[in-house]
């Protein structure tokens, strides 16, 4: 097998650059080539089988059109060579052979392309509904009025609720229709405009239209069969963005033909290809497509700014153990998703695990979030009804976590937190909450899905510091945690009440870790609410040193290449998460009363 070799690893004794096939393209190239551990990337050529890598390879980045249909049944001799992780741009993994799951770590790309599929789910419903193909007049007798149908007033049936699920609601919202969803686990809360149901029997009897974003298990396939149909009205679109065999094929174009159902939009199938002959593809109900609902142009954003294209980087580049998800063969060939968290070796410093379930990931940045609201009391960042942190929910990211107006900081439980959505809605609290913080944090959060918690108060220091409208120098090995990696935000225009400044905001601060909003006060992001915290209090920190060296005389700024070495053995978002461990050991135990 003739496959690109490397030369140089271009290692080091702590530090090295990961070896990255990338089958993905130019734009997840310009991704991975920013990050700060300079990986060698190797662009796959596209006349060689995927599966034939550099040996020396770490990460393998595919996806299912990169020519896995082509696989052998057997493992190629030497699979997986040196690889430690392998990344798939898809949500699934039935288009893989079972020997690339039995190996390094395989993680997929849940929900990247939730907003395409939502947007291809939105066009079938317009599609069905308008029949814009239909009504064209294709001679002077056919010029005439024919009735359209309408959304208002209809009801869309949701199965599975997960980034698909989520992202096709907020698309046929403004529509006014009934919205009514089924998912697999507990609502945690109540979502305006939704209404929850038990089953797929009363999800089919009340929808007009019925989209399937349900993940194919052995408890979901023929879920859609004869029986189910049987109570559906005769109304009824179906629209399958899942996977074929959810859906009774038969009993399905039974239906049809008995005008059961109105008709189908299927953009999967079972088997797929349908066979030679199948009825399926010229049935006049069917409009039937080839998986073209994830499938655009350029890559999806999701995709481009996932937050693994840096932390799981850094994890390699550091020797860290890799932590994810592994996906392992079942007994009948499909997918099951099995924790799987390596021991560290020569490392004092573990990160936690992850999280089981929503609810305890919830639990988790909940409480530190409200640990970082006592802890910022005891800092004096409090002052009047200024001030705000927020925590991106794990479950529903359009939705953050944000403390109530005029509580004050050292009062502040997990009971106090409210639940907000992109839209200014209050989902959990009865308290009114601060409207600028809700305009700077929602419009962070929006722009920033890398981005899980944003902390911004008046401190003393920041303030003062804001008013020079300066950036903060590399003064101290402390301050270059922010060298390079921190915006000016300027000029001051007044309380930030309007959704546009928020979202200027929001651009300005672009990918650093930190802003300076001039004449205003410090703002602080991360990917924890750890790290967003505790850069808050050494950002803050830095500013009072800056001040009182310039006071004390002129200071000497750290060269620039130390500076930016510096920057990069403090400044990493994994140092701020460790950073903020004492503090929450220390606040935990001395006001254990924020856990209530």
């Amino acid at each position: 097998m003739n496959t690109p070799r490397i030369e140089s690893r271009r290692a080091s004794t702590s530090v090295r650059s990961p070896i990255i096939v990338n089958q993905l393209g130019a734009e997840v190239r310009a991704v991975l080539a920013d990050h700060w551990s300079r990986p060698l990337i190797i662009d796959h050529p596209a006349d060689r089988a995927p599966w034939e890598i550099a040996p020396e390879a770490d990460v393998l980045l595919t996806r299912p059109l990169a020519g896995w249909h082509g696989a052998p049944a057997e493992k190629p001799a030497g699979w997986p060579f040196g690889l430690r992780w392998i990344q798939t741009a898809s949500t699934g993994v039935d288009f893989f052979p079972a020997w690339l799951l039995d190996g390094p770590v395989v993680t997929v790309g849940r929900g990247i392309s939730a907003d395409p599929i939502a947007e291809y789910v939105l066009a079938a419903i317009l599609s069905f509904e308008k029949r814009i193909h239909d009504i064209r007049p294709r001679s002077r007798a056919e010029w005439k009025i024919t009735p359209l149908g309408s959304l208002s007033g209809k009801t869309i049936g949701i199965a599975g609720f997960g980034a698909i699920g989520r992202a096709v609601v907020e698309r046929v919202k403004p529509f006014g229709v009934n919205i009514r969803v089924l998912r697999r686990s507990a609502w945690p809360y109540v979502l305006p405009g939704i209404q929850p149901v038990d089953s797929i029997e009363e999800l089919v009897a009340v929808s007009d239209h019925l989209v399937l974003a349900l993940p194919a298990t052995s408890k979901t396939a023929g879920l859609i069969n004869a029986d189910v149909l049987a109570r559906s009205k005769t109304s009824l679109h179906l629209i399958n963005v899942a996977r074929g065999r959810i859906v009774d094929q038969r009993a399905l174009l039974q239906a049809l033909d008995d005008g059961r159902i109105a008709g189908a939009t299927l953009d999967v199938t079972d088997p797929e290809p349908p066979p030679e002959g199948d009825p399926i593809y010229h049935h006049p109900k069917v409009v039937l497509t080839r998986m073209y609902h994830g499938r655009v142009a350029r890559m999806p954003s999701g995709w481009r700014t996932r937050p693994w294209s840096t932390s799981t980087l850094t994890r390699m580049a550091w020797r860290w153990p890799t932590s994810s998800t592994r996906i392992s063969n079942t007994r009948k060939g499909t997918a099951t998703m099995n924790k799987v968290v390596e021991k560290p070796k020569k490392y004092s410093l573990v990160e936690r695990k992850p999280a089981a379930t929503f609810e305890e990931e919830r639990l988790h940045r909940k409480q530190r979030l409200a640990a970082t609201f006592r802890l910022f009391s005891r800092y004096g960042f409090d002052q009047g009804l200024a001030g705000h942190v927020t925590v991106r929910d794990p479950e529903f990211p359009e939705r953050f976590w944000i403390n109530p107006l005029s509580k004050h900081f050292s009062q502040i439980k997990v009971s106090d937190l409210q639940l907000v959505d992109h839209d200014g809605n209050i989902l959990i609290g009865d308290k009114p909450i601060n409207q600028a913080g809700f305009v700077i944090h929602s419009a962070i959060h929006a722009a920033h899905p890398e981005v899980i918690a944003a902390a911004h108060t008046h401190s003393t220091y920041g303030k003062a510091w804001s008013a020079l409208g300066r950036l903060l120098d590399p003064l101290t090995q402390d301050s270059c945690a922010f060298y390079e990696d921190h915006v000016l935000f300027d000029p001051f225009s007044g309380v930030v009440l309007e959704a546009e400044e928020g979202r200027k905001i929001a651009q300005t601060l672009g990918s650093k870790k930190a802003a300076i909003l001039q004449n205003h006060g410090l703002l602080t992001v991360g990917p924890t609410i750890e790290a967003a915290a505790w850069w808050y209090i050494a950002m803050d920190n830095a500013a009072r040193a800056q001040l009182l060296a310039e006071a004390a005389g002129t200071p000497k700024p750290i060269p620039h290449e130390i500076a930016s070495l510096t920057s990069r053995q403090v400044g990493t978002h994994k140092g701020g998460y460790f950073s903020f461990q004492p503090l929450w050991d220390w606040i935990s135990e001395a006001e254990p009363d924020l856990f209530n």
